[in-house]
């Protein structure tokens, strides 16, 4: 059963990670290693300030709706346009102070970036689509979102000559990544209308805030792995490091979207069993064993490429310095199939809504 539903999640996934590489070696070709490195600071800090002020509330909403819980839509808006309107306060605050060293297009593009960002309300859309057990449409989202921001970049990266019009072209229009969300957001809160009640608002908030005052650290402790050492690496070695070594995580990234899809599956079934400690158990055992059986397969793939890689020949020397740091690469995955291997227990504390032990233990 969840090799059935794996399966067509992991290939739009792999499309969707096959986008996020396709642009890498066009852009680093046109404007060279160290523009790239620029460009990856810019997502970063705004991935950074995403994670840090958007508290996103799939996992709760999901288990409200699957309680039949009404007023939780409520809340999820009132979440979403809060944060809205934090991005529109930091994005002032960027473009009427002198924040960090950066010239003017490239802190137009941190702002674009933000607006994308901002648009790409998930909650609601993922929540509903996941609490009616259809996965793919969201990946597929997420593919459409990633494909409009690879077109924007290439065809940039095409038709203007210099870096600077090509940063002043995405600064423009990189926000649009974000449109495919806000439209599947939209679809979601009609279809949830049912759901959306002002009686016990306050009492659905008070449990949106005692589930994520745990959890939303947790997902800022994360920073520190995901997107803190890139900044840390440009400081210490510069903008050249900071490209190769974000090549190296997107080469981790690609095996995380292939199993990425497990994740909302799981997280789906472990609520549907929340109150059975019986059944957790079986259930967490079975996919425990499944999930380290595919993630030796894929190990023993990714090494019998490496064994082969003296075929490839390349003339790059960005690429030549990728290769030349095989060891951290397949640590990354490593990590990655480490995690997908346990996610089962991972995700138990989440759907048991034990979000404060969740936090201890990635905190520890």
């Amino acid at each position: 059963m969840i090799l059935k539903k794996l399966m067509p999640l992991s290939l739009i996934n792999i499309a969707t990670a096959c986008l996020t590489l396709i642009w890498v070696p066009i852009l680093i070709s046109v404007v060279g290693a160290e523009s790239y490195g620029k460009f990856i600071l810019i997502v970063t800090i705004s991935s950074i300030i995403y994670s840090i002020i958007y508290i996103n509330n799939w996992q709760w909403l999901l288990i409200k709706l699957e309680e039949n819980k009404k007023n939780s839509v409520y809340v999820s808006i009132a979440n979403d346009i809060l944060y809205f309107l934090c991005i529109l306060t930091i994005i002032f605050i960027i473009k009427s102070t002198a924040f960090i060293s950066l010239s003017d297009e490239y802190k137009r593009l941190l702002c674009s970036y933000l607006i994308g960002f901002s648009i790409s309300i998930q909650s609601i859309y993922v929540a509903y689509f996941r609490s009616i057990n259809k996965f793919n449409t969201a990946a597929l989202v997420v593919f459409f979102s990633e494909l409009l921001k690879s077109s924007l970049i290439i065809f940039a990266c095409y038709y203007y000559d210099s870096d600077k019009e090509i940063i002043g072209f995405l600064s423009g229009f990189i926000w649009i990544f974000g449109l495919p969300h806000i439209v599947l957001s939209f679809y979601s809160v009609i279809k949830l209308r049912d759901f959306i009640d002002l009686n016990g608002f306050f009492e659905n908030f008070r449990n949106f805030i005692n589930y994520n005052i745990y959890l939303h650290p947790k997902n800022i402790s994360d920073l520190v792995i995901n997107h803190f050492d890139k900044v840390i690496i440009k400081i210490n070695l510069g903008y050249e490091a900071l490209a190769v070594y974000d090549i190296l995580k997107k080469i981790g990234y690609s095996i995380s979207k292939l199993l990425s899809p497990i994740y909302p599956i799981v997280f789906r079934e472990l609520v549907k069993i929340a109150n059975d400690n019986e059944a957790l158990r079986i259930y967490a055992g079975k996919t425990t064993k499944v999930l380290i059986l595919i993630s030796i397969g894929i190990y023993l793939s990714v090494e019998f490429l490496y064994f082969f890689r003296s075929l490839f020949i390349n003339e790059s020397h960005l690429l030549n310095k990728v290769i030349f740091y095989s060891g951290e690469a397949r640590l990354y995955i490593i990590c990655h199939l480490l995690g997908f291997s346990a996610c089962v227990i991972h995700l138990i504390l989440s759907a048991l809504s034990e979000t404060k032990k969740e936090f201890i233990i990635t905190f520890i």
